[in-house]
């Protein structure tokens, strides 16, 4: 469970796909003489958190294909898991998928200017979706970062279109 002004936040993951933004984090790059009092101060920037996404002031381990299990077929096995970077808990558990990811993902999707197994989705460049076959016969949709190789959506047919929240397990 995540807290945000001590409050229990419900965590979905339309909301951890669709609200998170890239992390940063801390980095000393130097030290440097204070000229006060001469003692050693750290001088450091801020760089990208591979790995990490920002969520409502939480770092979160991005849940990335490589390292997720998978279904003999590639597909992603559910349910997946979002881990707090910094104490290690599990946030969410629960689908990798809600119908309005996957709308987003086609409505505000555009075509990568040079390749075509890649478009652009909010800045990010994503695998064109590859489909397997679930358990019952439906098809499978996953889409990945290509650059972080962070988990999208992995959904049956079913929920495309669909506009309500798929709650966590």
């Amino acid at each position: 469970t995540l807290f945000v002004a001590g409050r229990p936040i419900k965590v979905t993951w339309r909301t951890l796909i669709l609200d998170s933004t890239p992390a940063f984090k801390e980095v000393v790059v130097d030290s440097t003489p204070d000229p006060d009092t001469g003692q050693l101060v750290d001088v450091t920037v801020q760089e990208p958190w591979e790995g990490v996404m920002s969520y409502k002031g939480y770092n979160l381990l991005r849940p990335v294909y490589a390292a997720v299990e998978k279904e003999e077929d590639g597909s992603v096995k559910l349910p997946i898991s979002v881990i707090d970077a910094d104490s290690g808990k599990v946030v969410y558990k629960g689908p990798a998928s809600d119908g309005r990811v996957w709308d987003s993902l086609m409505e505000d999707g555009e075509a990568h200017p040079e390749r075509d197994d890649l478009f652009l989705w909010k800045g990010r460049n994503l695998l064109q979706p590859f489909t397997t076959v679930g358990q019952e016969g439906e098809d499978i949709y996953t889409v990945i970062d290509d650059d972080s190789g962070e988990v999208l959506f992995c959904g049956p047919d079913t929920l495309i279109g669909a506009k309500e929240d798929q709650e966590p397990v």
